[in-house]
């Protein structure tokens, strides 16, 4: 259920898996609404995983990384006097002291709007997937037993219920208000109105080319007299924007919004008026964070909005949908397929669950970075909240009294931007100091560790039990190919990958392990190995790779006597760095045991 970028791209990767999918999407078609843009480097590995033309689509589709790896805080985002630029560093990349950095993947980020990435993840749907995808058709409601669920549907808005027959699995990928969640009896837990917004989507091809010329950004945070708001350069080259105002019904009642107040809104961001202002839509929406009570059932499970909701700092939402379909598809594939236990699903729950929860917390934090500049400019959001409250509280006051009554306490507000020189100084010193908020965050990236119990994060690049494989440049001995450990461990076939050295024992272990999981065994060479030592490894059938640029042993630090276990979907289910022996194949299959894959 859910036809969104969540439910696309878990469609793709179940149809790559072997799963045939259908997916009911309310709506007559894609979203136009350009909301998430942010696609993290462990996205795109995912996704390259299951279809690496969607991922160079996005490549091709995507702003160059020039033009949008600097936020901006500003009074005016056309003047040349602001309080301070903060540029990025390269997402993929881990800094190590002050002089040496590791590549954490091969994949940077991509700034991509979302109703530009839902005709390239329908196309991957379509094609990769095989999915049936359902417009206009919403599920109302399902029925469960012992071994299935049967889906009922209404097609449009008013159209009868049907039963559209019976499945495997039902997957609620239908967002923030979720039926599919609703059904199960499952309630978001958290703040589900921390902030009122509106989103006002507009075209500007004059504000893109000055800004492309003079200060490219991917957000520019806006505080004057006039206006408090984000501004979103979805594509400067398009001149694709759209700004974030916050609102405070019902003394800013959000039905009262319309075409002028949008073109007011965005006015105010500028020092010179736009002539080409064009007007998409204006939509409302809430800011919120909060985790489902359970991500599953039996036959049922929650992905994306319909599991969690984050504040937008951080950009975590779509990525961690993403996240969740990629932790459940291979599961799901292999359960469906007769290769694991239904316990195996059991894990999904806890281990994205509990992903969730580490990551509100992050957002939560960002979401305090991101207001002290405001704050430090004199505008504090919770304080707005509470002038509110307190005008609301005011006895026998007329309603536009108390609309009128709060617009002047906020303009009053806003004028602090003018009143004294040091608070644009405390801002820069914010800035330099790096308190404020970033837009890569690759320990939440790459750092996200289940145990099958919970998630934590780490930040170095190692070898952890339940943390996503690092990220270490080889060369397959047979043809040269340079590829890497995360690549090499993402299988389109639900296999696990035992990562080893030359080591006869290590094979004796893959022997044993065979008996039990669907096994991939690949070598890693030490880069001086010799052609005799490459050739014996190649003749036991087995996939034999170089460490090419001594990142594997020597930067990561894995044992060449040891040997690391890891999940079809990348993640290390368990290692060993000391050699073989006896206890290795009893402690893999404890581990196996630990997410239910076997008994």
């Amino acid at each position: 259920a859910g036809g969104g970028a969540v439910g696309l791209a878990l469609s793709t990767m179940l149809g790559k898996l072997g799963v045939s999918t259908v997916v009911f999407e309310r709506d007559e078609q894609l979203s136009n609404h350009p909301r998430a843009h942010y696609l993290a480097p462990r996205t795109l590995e995912v996704l390259h995983g299951c279809d690496p033309n969607l991922v160079a689509h996005v490549r091709d589709a995507s702003p160059s990384e020039t033009l949008w790896k600097r936020f901006v805080y500003c009074r005016k985002v056309d003047e040349n006097d602001v309080f301070g630029v903060v540029e990025h560093p390269d997402a993929k990349k881990h800094t190590q002291g002050t002089s040496s950095t590791r590549v954490l993947s091969s994949h940077s980020a991509a700034h991509l709007a979302q109703h530009r990435f839902l005709p390239l993840l329908l196309r991957s749907a379509k094609e990769v997937g095989q999915a049936d995808v359902r417009f206009d058709t919403r599920v109302v409601g399902y029925e469960t037993d012992r071994t299935g669920v049967r889906v009922r549907v209404s097609r449009g808005a008013n159209g009868p219920v049907e039963d559209v027959g019976r499945f495997d699995c039902l997957v609620g990928a239908d967002g923030a208000r979720s039926v599919v969640r609703d059904a199960m009896g499952a309630t978001m837990e958290g703040e589900l109105c921390m902030q009122h917004l509106m989103n006002v989507h507009f075209r500007s091809a004059e504000l893109g080319r000055k800004l492309r010329e003079t200060r490219p950004a991917m957000l520019y945070f806006v505080t004057n007299a006039s206006m408090v708001g984000v501004l979103v350069a979805h594509d400067l080259a398009r001149g694709e924007f759209v700004l974030q105002v916050p609102r405070f019904p019902p003394l800013q009642p959000l039905e009262a919004w319309d075409d002028a107040s949008s073109r007011q809104a965005v006015q105010a961001c500028v020092h010179t008026a736009l002539s080409d202002l064009q007007v998409v839509d204006a939509r409302p929406w809430t800011m919120a964070g909060a985790v489902s009570s359970s991500f599953s059932q039996p036959h049922v499970h929650l992905v994306g909005d319909a599991a969690h909701l984050f504040p937008p700092s951080g950009g975590f939402g779509m990525n961690a949908g993403i996240q969740d379909a990629h932790n459940l598809a291979w599961k799901l594939a292999a359960v469906l397929h007769g290769r694991a236990r239904p316990t195996l699903l059991d894990s999904y729950a806890r281990e994205r669950q509990a992903a969730a929860h580490v990551t509100l917390q992050r957002s939560l934090d960002n979401l305090e970075d991101a207001l002290r500049v405001p704050k430090a400019l004199g505008f504090d959001p919770k304080r707005a909240q509470l002038v509110a409250d307190a005008v609301e509280a005011v006895p026998g006051l007329a309603a536009t009294w108390r609309s009128a009554t709060f617009e002047a306490a906020m303009a009053l507000g806003r004028q602090q931007v003018h009143l004294s020189r040091w608070r644009s100084v405390r801002v820069r010193r914010l800035l330099d100091e790096g308190r404020t908020l970033r837009l890569h965050f690759p320990e939440q990236d790459f750092g996200i560790t289940y145990d099958g119990l919970q998630a934590t994060k780490t930040d170095a690049p190692k070898i952890v039990d339940g943390r996503r494989v690092p990220h270490a440049w080889t060369t397959r001995a047979k043809d040269g190919k340079k590829t890497n450990t995360v690549a090499i461990t993402s299988r389109s076939d639900a296999a696990f990958v035992l990562l080893c050295g030359q080591d006869a024992k290590q094979a004796e272990l893959a022997r044993s392990l065979r008996k039990v999981i669907p096994l991939h065994v690949l070598r890693i060479l030490r880069r001086d190995a010799d052609d005799k030592v490459r050739a014996k490894c190649a003749r036991g059938g087995m996939d034999v790779h170089v460490d090419a640029q001594e990142d594997w042993y020597e930067g990561i630090g894995a044992s060449t006597e040891g040997v690391v276990l890891c999940r079809p979907d990348g993640h290390v289910l368990w290692h060993s760095d000391g050699p073989v022996d006896a206890n290795c194949a009893q402690q893999a299959r404890q581990a196996l045991r630990r997410i239910g894959y076997i008994k």
